[in-house]
């Protein structure tokens, strides 16, 4: 089972002896299966070091994701994705449209490349893939599930 630590940032007074006492206790270490449990159930503030969780490989050969929020209610997330080179994310709708920031390396989306400092922006019901001849590092933020298109 790994461990993660996670930062809980309120709206306290710091010198106040409870906040502390709930400080202590929400900051410790924290213990789960996997990232998914964690996030789903976090519904305050939060700071994550995403160097602490592991990378889990997707359903798509050459892409690793590490989720660092996903809204149980709705399906949204963050995410990051990292492409192999050569991997391919095959077309996909996404619903309630899509933002990503290249990190590093470059990505094709639907014939135009991306390298690292662009932001990109999907609206709702668009349809794209991605694909990466180097590898790179995708910051993925979805308001709803993306869905695989045939």
């Amino acid at each position: 089972m790994a461990s993660y630590r996670v930062e809980v940032v309120g709206r306290c007074n710091p010198e106040d002896a409870r906040f502390s006492r709930f400080r202590r206790r929400l900051s410790g270490v924290i213990r789960r299966r996997s990232t998914h449990q964690a996030v789903k159930f976090m519904t305050s503030e939060i700071v994550i070091d995403s160097n602490l969780l592991a990378w889990e490989q997707s359903k798509w050969p050459g892409i690793g994701r590490r989720q660092l929020r996903l809204d149980a209610e709705t399906g949204g997330r963050t995410v990051l994705l990292k492409f192999e080179p050569g991997a391919l994310l095959p077309r996909h709708m996404h619903p309630g449209g899509e933002e990503l920031f290249v990190l590093d390396g470059r990505v094709r989306i639907d014939g135009k490349w991306y390298e690292k400092g662009w932001y990109h922006y999907q609206p709702p019901d668009s349809v794209d893939d991605v694909f990466s001849d180097t590898g790179g590092t995708l910051l993925v933020m979805l308001p709803k599930p993306h869905v695989d298109l045939p």
